[in-house]
């Protein structure tokens, strides 16, 4: 799985804590990847504007790529590399 750098990630415009951790998710109605903080619960989908996430703690949430009623996460697989649009937040 790749590795995502908190400093990058934060310098960006990600609004973590100090226990945020970082990791690619994948939406399992679509198959799109965006970037879960997994201490705060909140889903980054816009690798440009990361003022632009979905707070995860909320019920019945519409996929923010494709708009599907049933939307859910994944963590990226151990194999599996990170898209380019994301590159910038690798360590």
């Amino acid at each position: 799985m790749p590795h995502i750098s908190k400093t990058k990630f934060e310098q960006r415009g990600g609004h973590g804590c100090s226990d945020s951790h970082y990791t690619f998710s994948v939406a399992f109605c679509c198959g799109r990847i965006g970037v879960e903080d997994e201490e705060l619960h909140s889903f980054y989908f816009n690798q440009s504007n990361l003022s632009q996430k979905l707070d995860l703690w909320q019920d019945q949430l519409a996929c923010p790529f494709c708009g599907s009623p049933l939307f859910d996460l994944a963590s990226l697989g151990e194999n599996e590399t990170a898209p380019l649009e994301w590159a910038w937040a690798l360590v």
